[in-house]
């Protein structure tokens, strides 16, 4: 998390330098061959960090890891940087308002207590969901929708690969 800051910082400057809003708009300067590699300019691609279970990093790591994860979530969307970030303990100590407020989507499973389904959406009622696919969805400037995802074991998703590797491939 501490070199994605770095290379938030890095990408903040290029874009300040060449006078751009975000790394799209970069992206097409530098493809449209106005910034230099020998100035340092380079095409950013876009970067993506999966977090599976931030509670265990975040004790691992202390205050450190929400310090860094908070700074990527709030200015990574800019530079190319986003983030999908699991938790297995949903209380505000692990997922903090300036967390929450950097989310542009919140997807909650059924969670133990009420208190967890608040922490999360800022709503009771996550805690009533079933327990297989039943999520809240909470997207920006939209009310927060009841969906049913797809529910796979292991033997089914062991099944669809073996299924898919053994078809025949180009030659």
């Amino acid at each position: 998390l501490a070199s994605l800051c770095i290379e938030l910082d890095q990408r903040t400057d290029l874009l300040k330098n060449a006078m751009c809003l975000n790394v799209e708009e970069y992206n097409e300067v530098f493809k449209s061959r106005k910034l230099l590699p020998t100035e340092g300019h380079r095409y950013l691609p876009y970067i993506v960090i999966v977090i599976d279970d931030f509670a265990l990093l975040s004790s691992l790591g202390g205050k450190e890891v929400v310090t860094s994860l908070e700074k990527i979530l709030g200015a990574g969307k800019l530079v190319g940087i986003h983030a999908i970030v699991g938790t297995s303990r949903m209380t505000t100590d692990v997922v903090t308002a300036q967390m929450k407020s950097c989310l542009p989507a919140r997807f909650v499973f059924r969670v133990n207590s009420a208190s967890e389904s608040k922490a999360l959406l800022d709503v009771v009622g996550a805690n009533l969901l079933k327990e297989y696919g039943e999520m809240f969805v909470r997207l920006p400037g939209s009310p927060i929708e009841k969906l049913h995802g797809m529910y796979a074991t292991s033997y089914e998703i062991a099944g669809i690969t073996d299924f898919i590797g053994n078809q025949r491939g180009y030659s």
